[in-house]
């Protein structure tokens, strides 16, 4: 393919992302509270 073709779909992507990034940062922060900390590993860890 060429690249400059290649280069056009890559910037027009994230163009069209643009406006989901508030939804997705949002729900991002939404599962880290929901989903809490892991304890940490017992016994032998490599």
């Amino acid at each position: 393919m060429n690249p400059r073709l290649l280069q056009f779909f890559y910037i027009f992507g994230g163009v069209i992302i643009l406006p989901f990034v508030p939804f997705l940062y949002w729900q991002g922060q939404r599962v880290r509270k929901r989903v809490g900390r892991l304890p940490d590993a017992a016994g032998e860890t490599v």
